[in-house]
């Protein structure tokens, strides 16, 4: 992603030092970043429910999968302001969340960690 960035910027380096119109150029530019800020955005989506005994994680554009909390291997809190804890069911992390996402004590409260 950086180097489409810097790629893109080199390529309209050109109309930008020439006396173009930037009613043409910054708009284009907008628009490009725009997208791919939200195209980043909904690839980073998910979904976490909880059910009794299981936590159900659904990734943007993928089926919805269900896991045991037996099944859970690790929890790694995180490092920071924002408590990020990483869930691993064997060497594979299911999801991440952290103190900024609703839910967040209820989350901890149910694997059993002390919420920092």
């Amino acid at each position: 992603m950086p180097y489409f960035i810097i790629v893109f910027s080199i390529w309209l380096y050109p109309y930008i030092v020439k006396d173009s119109n930037p009613y043409v150029v910054y708009p284009i530019f907008v628009c490009v970043a725009l997208f791919f800020l939200v195209f980043g955005l909904i690839l980073n989506y998910i979904s976490i429910s909880i059910c009794n005994d299981s936590i159900k994680v659904k990734h943007f554009l993928q089926k919805e999968k269900e896991y045991k909390m037996s099944d859970i291997t690790k929890v790694k809190n995180g490092l920071g302001n924002d408590g990020e804890i990483k869930v691993y069911v064997g060497k594979k992390r299911i999801f991440t969340f952290s103190k900024l996402i609703t839910g967040y004590d209820l989350m901890c409260q149910k694997l059993n960690i002390l919420n920092f």
